[in-house]
C-alpha cells in the first residue's frame, strides 16, 4: 500500500515532507495541459544518501541502486 498525492495546477509550488514512507507517488498535470489531458506520475525516492560537506549535512535522493 502506498500514498498517492494528486496536485492540481494551483498547488504546484507545494513542498512534500515525508518520513519513513514507502511507495509515495505524486500525480500532476503537465504544464499547459487541458482538463482532460493525461497526468504525470512521479515516484518520490525512498532512499537518501547523506554526507557531510563543509561541516553541514547534505542529503540527496538516491535515484537508483548502485
Amino acid at each position: 500500500m502506498g500514498v498517492h498525492v494528486y496536485l492540481f495546477p494551483g498547488a504546484m509550488g507545494v513542498k512534500v515532507h515525508s518520513t519513513c514512507s514507502q511507495a509515495m507517488v505524486l500525480h500532476y498535470p503537465a504544464k499547459d495541459s487541458q482538463e482532460d489531458d493525461e497526468w504525470l506520475d512521479i515516484a518520490i525516492p525512498e532512499t537518501n544518501v547523506t554526507t557531510i560537506k563543509d561541516g553541514k549535512l547534505h542529503t540527496e535522493a538516491l535515484e537508483g541502486m548502485e
